[in-house]
């Protein structure tokens, strides 16, 4: 065999051992994201939807939903990695999952981060970020300065629209209950079949269950303000910390796919049984997730 027929066989095996390999996940898929902050976006009063345009321009809630998702490829930006969820194992409260030290890589600077007092969690990063959003120079002054350390350039040169972005992405975040998840890495690392194909847990509720649906984000949108148009005790008025345990509380139901370490034949096959179990759950996570942030973001500007 010559070396370039070897070299493509080699890249060939490669490809196919990374392809069988479950993938991180991170958060709502980009659907989802766009539907919690469609459903906030529609509930924002005049003066918080005039707030939002002179701060974001064009550029409407669902379009910013995702960015925080894809700065995450840029080492520049390590330092908000931690902000997209909260650890709490079964034996933990959330009290204590929230003091544990943010997992930081070499690309943040650890001792800048301590000092200016970043969140390391996604709970406070979600306070944080409304108090920039506010007008809060001193929190905004801080964040700059861990930005301009790291080298990472503001969403539009703006710290108010960069807070905005990862608010509203957070928001989103901490409705999915695996991002108040375990030490699995929030289920990235439970390895599941979802309809004969290898993934795992955590991509299953951030993506297949809503593109199982085969709706675009505003059909879906629609289809959830007509499912909860009668139906009150939602939680209106409550904050980051009763959401993080809600996702908490609902995580016996999300983790119902059997355990990890199985032989890839027999790991759970999740398919038309878990989407229906699941199905009640996840919409009202994502409607939940929407009518806060707009509550929050009216909150914020009036």
């Amino acid at each position: 065999m010559n070396r370039s027929v070897l070299l493509t066989v080699v890249l060939v095996a490669a490809f196919v051992l990374l392809g069988m390999q479950p993938q991180v996940a991170y958060a709502w898929g980009k659907n989802g994201h766009r539907i919690t902050a469609k459903l906030g976006e529609d509930r924002l009063s005049p003066k918080a939807h005039a707030a939002v345009r002179a701060l974001a321009g064009t550029k409407s809630l669902a379009l910013l939903s995702n960015w925080a998702d894809f700065i995450r490829s840029d080492p520049a930006w390590d330092c908000i990695k931690p902000m997209h969820y909260v650890t709490v194992d079964d034996d933990e409260t959330l009290e204590q999952g929230m003091a544990k030290p943010a997992y930081l890589s070499r690309a943040c600077n650890g001792e800048l981060f301590k000092t200016l007092n970043m969140p390391n969690n996604i709970v406070s990063a979600i306070d944080y970020f409304a108090e920039i959003v506010a007008g809060d120079p001193a929190k905004a002054a801080d964040f700059a300065a861990l930005l301009a350390d790291s080298g990472a350039t503001p969403l539009d040169n703006s710290i108010r629209l960069t807070a905005l972005a990862l608010l509203v992405h957070f928001v989103g975040d901490i409705h999915q209950p695996l991002h108040v998840g375990r030490s699995d890495l929030g289920a990235n690392v439970i390895s599941v079949q979802w309809f004969g194909e290898l993934t795992n847990l955590h991509t299953v509720w951030d993506t297949e269950l809503i593109e199982f649906q085969q709706l675009s984000y505003t059909e879906f949108t629609a289809f959830l303000e007509q499912e909860f148009a009668n139906k009150k005790g939602l939680g209106l008025g409550l904050g980051p910390v009763t959401w993080a345990h809600e996702s908490i509380a609902h995580r016996v139901q999300v983790y119902d796919a059997g355990d990890d370490g199985h032989p890839q034949a027999n790991l759970p096959r999740l398919s038309y049984e878990y989407a229906a179990a699941q199905n009640a759950l996840l919409n009202r996570r994502l409607y939940s997730g929407g009518t806060r942030l707009g509550q929050l973001l009216n909150s914020i500007f009036e």
